[in-house]
């Protein structure tokens, strides 16, 4: 057991046209053994019991022959079929002699049997004897007629038969074995490409792309891998653009706030009065303060993407509620409008909802000019949400983009605030869209009611 265990394992370790030439040669030479081992029996078997019809048939023929007032002789011979007639006492009637022992065994195996007809084998000079029994009454006298063959005819035949047998065999096991080499490499191709494109892939060479158009498993494993390299490769250039904007928006804030504080050790006041140069500082430090927080919080979702979040129920409106009452004294003047169903019950994560109410509101009161209106519905099927405000509409060109990560707003700085809506509105299986309307701009949600 621990051998042929060390010799599977052995044989895992080998390349895959090693193990599928070798299982197919396995394959070929064991049922080429079968068959060798097999067809001479079955050759043999079917031969005898020919020749055994051929002497009966024979036998036959002969009877009615001497019936019909022929002397009792050879008969006429079909293929080698040769005749004796013994009567009772055991004397030779008709046909060829044999020595007294081989005689007296035909009448006492005649005399012994009780079918009408039996065959029976012998060994005579070493050579093997096929033949039948038979009692007949012929003209009156009970005779026993024995027909024989000898086995050389059985043997040439099965002899020429085998060895042609044998030819076509060794020709369809040398072709098998090239057709098994052929299809394992036919096999084994695919897969090393696709091993090189792999490798490629881990090397982060990701615009060479792997189509192999199968419909078979080969080929569905190379769509996956095609899959994997897109999604490698538009991660990959969402790094780079990370790295770029990244590096060149938190760039700014940290020089402004460095220049501004060594300004502030050589007491030079850039905004003329210390306190305003201070405000300067703190405003540019809140602002790389939340650029930094979304950064972590969309690299955040991004992990939760392959994870199972914590999904609980939560009243719906009283969660937006408090988010707008935390935000509404530093944005005063603008009106702000809640327009919901009462005791709406959302199964999804809280924290997540909040953060997506946080970052809705802050965009209103960012863009509004004198209201915002939110709006929170449900129906049988779906959570309805709306946000709309008065401010100015946006460029056509830039609502297909609006919610990817790192997009340049109006000032030339990137914004992560919608591009974590939409990836909480993906995680709660919702649809998000924009729409430029009369007065405003509308924000629409639909959430499907989870249980």
């Amino acid at each position: 057991m621990d051998m042929g265990t060390g010799w599977w394992s052995q044989m895992k370790n080998k390349p895959i046209f090693a193990q599928i030439s070798f299982l197919f040669a396995v394959l070929i030479l064991l049922i080429g053994l079968i068959i060798s081992t097999m067809v001479p029996s079955i050759l043999r078997g079917f031969f005898t019991d020919e020749i055994y019809r051929t002497i009966e048939e024979s036998q036959e023929l002969t009877t009615r022959i001497n019936r019909n007032g022929m002397m009792m002789g050879g008969g006429m011979a079909m293929r080698s079929v040769q005749h004796v007639f013994l009567d009772e006492d055991g004397q030779v009637v008709g046909g060829r002699a044999f020595s007294e022992k081989v005689l007296s065994n035909f009448l006492k195996q005649g005399i012994e049997q009780k079918e009408s007809s039996k065959r029976y084998e012998m060994q005579i000079d070493n050579k093997k004897m096929l033949y039948v029994v038979s009692k007949k009454d012929i003209g009156g006298m009970p005779v026993f007629q024995i027909s024989f063959m000898m086995d050389t005819y059985r043997s040439e035949l099965v002899s020429t038969l085998l060895k042609k047998l044998y030819l076509m065999l060794l020709i369809a096991l040398a072709a098998g074995m090239l057709l098994s080499f052929l299809f394992a490499n036919w096999m084994v191709r695919p897969i090393n490409l696709m091993k090189e494109h792999v490798l490629n892939y881990a090397s982060r060479k990701w615009d060479k792309p792997l189509n192999l158009n199968r419909g078979d498993e080969i080929g569905i494993l190379a769509d996956s891998i095609e899959k994997m390299r897109r999604q490698l490769k538009e991660q990959d250039e969402s790094q780079q653009t990370l790295l770029q904007n990244v590096s060149h928006d938190l760039k700014t804030p940290v020089m402004v706030i460095r220049s501004y504080a060594e300004a502030l050790k050589e007491k030079i006041y850039p905004a003329g009065t210390p306190e305003a140069t201070g405000e300067i500082i703190e405003k540019e430090a809140a602002g790389l303060e939340k650029k930094v927080r979304d950064l972590i919080y969309l690299t955040k979702l991004d992990y939760l993407r392959r994870t199972n979040p914590e999904y609980t129920q939560f009243p719906l409106v009283e969660l937006a509620s408090e988010v707008e009452g935390r935000l509404r004294p530093v944005h005063s003047p603008i009106l702000f409008t809640l327009d919901a169903d009462d005791e709406i019950l959302f199964r999804g994560n809280k924290e997540q909802m909040k953060v997506l109410f946080e970052n809705l509101i802050e965009n209103a009161y960012k863009f509004a000019e004198s209201r915002i209106t939110l709006s929170i519905k449900q129906d049988e099927k779906k959570v309805l949400i709306s946000c709309h405000n008065d401010g100015r509409a946006i460029p056509e060109e830039k609502i297909k983009n609006l919610f990817k990560p790192f997009v340049k707003g109006e000032n030339g700085n990137f914004g992560l605030g919608l591009a974590i809506i939409s990836q909480i509105t993906d995680m709660h299986k919702g649809t998000i869209s924009v729409m430029n309307q009369r007065g405003g701009v509308s924000f629409y949600f639909e959430f499907p009611i989870q249980y």
